[in-house]
């Protein structure tokens, strides 16, 4: 009890030694001034230097900064980016500014036209050289110069209107390919028929109507490739289904109606080729087929008819016997073979990506993020 007495006199002893009465008390000591960090403008300036896509400068100013920053947290941060300065130098990265997945599907849309145009001027030259030829027949041209000169003149007009008429247009690469095989299936489908309507046709009234109806062919398929937008893969499906239908159509009647008349037989090719058209048309419009997918099954269904057609010649042999039995199973085997390539095909293909119009799209972006006494940069999205 008397030790404790004690210490209690001492303390009020002490605090009347400081502070009397009515006397105020004196105020509390001022704590020191933090130390100026002299790097904080640098490394504001480091930041903004690695933000603008010069990760050279931004290393060297964040490696001062770490060795004379007296902030512990800031020499941090600081040595921290400076090591992604470094890591992106070493790797000479590019940086792109503002929207990088618009600048990707800009440049992609433009490759895109680059394809379509080349196969426009591709399948307008053709064009021409073939009108060079029609002339040719249609005007009588005996001579060899001039007729050379006369298929070269169409092949030039086709080239380079082509060339100068479609410099300031785009064209994607699905009106390209839609060009092309509209001007394929519409030479078909004139030589289908031009034989069961006009019985006696000449060879220049044939050829001027290849010639036009390859025109028309052309220019419906890119008009309606324009108006729909459908992608490569896509028109690439639609010409598979109607060479399937073409093929489908003829084989079957080889099959049911060996004998059948030859204008018949036409007819019904052109009709079934063009409602397989038609259906690939409508069945494909939402079809996720990249053109390399497309381009596959097409090849594997023409190798698959051809495999059934030489297996049909294998067991038919040199000597069919009978005709009509013959023709049969060549045709039976060659029907099974053409869908059979197109199934097989479209199977294995199953893996392969998808058109971009139907790939998930990657969403990136770099942001700053703050953190005490400095701040750093983190990648955020979706991958």
């Amino acid at each position: 009890m008397l030790k404790r007495s004690v210490v209690v006199g001492v303390l009020f002893a002490s605090a009347v030694a400081h502070a009397q009465p009515g006397e105020p008390a004196p105020p509390p000591p001022e704590p020191a001034p933090a130390p100026v960090d002299p790097t904080v403008a640098a490394y504001d300036a480091a930041f903004r230097l690695l933000a603008d896509g010069h990760p050279d400068q931004a290393a060297t100013l964040f490696d001062r900064i770490a060795a004379e920053s007296p902030d512990p947290m800031r020499a941090q941060s600081a040595r921290e980016l400076g090591r992604l300065a470094h890591t992106l130098w070493d790797k000479h990265a590019r940086y792109e500014m503002g929207d990088a997945n618009a600048k990707l599907k800009a440049e992609l849309e433009a490759d895109d036209s680059d394809d379509g145009r080349t196969s426009f001027i591709t399948f307008s030259t053709l064009y021409g050289l073939y009108a060079g030829i029609v002339v040719v027949d249609d005007l009588n041209i005996d001579d060899l110069r001039g007729g050379i000169l006369t298929v070269a003149a169409g092949t030039a007009a086709g080239l380079l209107g082509s060339y100068f008429g479609t410099k300031d247009t785009r064209i994607t690469g699905a009106m390209g390919d839609a060009y092309g095989m509209g001007m394929i299936f519409g030479i078909a489908n004139a030589a289908l028929l031009i034989e069961p309507i006009d019985n006696g046709v000449s060879s220049e009234e044939a050829t001027t109507t290849l010639l036009v109806a390859g025109a028309v062919g052309g220019i419906a398929g890119i008009g309606l490739a324009s108006a729909y937008e459908p992608t490569r893969g896509q028109v690439s499906f639609a010409s598979t289904l109607g060479i399937l239908g073409f093929a489908s159509t003829g084989l079957a009647l080889a099959i049911t109606q060996p004998s059948s008349d030859g204008d018949n037989l036409l007819v019904a090719m052109a009709g079934g080729m063009d409602v397989g058209l038609a259906a690939g048309v409508f069945l494909g419009r939402d079809l996720d087929w990249s053109v390399s997918r497309g381009r596959i099954v097409t090849l594997g269904t023409l190798l698959g008819g051809l495999t059934g057609a030489a297996a049909g010649a294998l067991i038919v042999g040199d000597d069919p016997g009978s005709g009509d039995d013959a023709a049969r199973t060549l045709a039976a085997l060659t029907l099974a073979g053409t869908w059979g390539g197109f199934g097989l095909t479209t199977h294995l293909t199953n893996g392969m990506r998808p058109d971009r119009r139907y790939a998930p799209q990657p969403t990136t972006q770099l942001t700053a993020l703050p953190i005490r006494h400095g701040a750093g940069l983190g990648l955020t999205g979706t991958f």
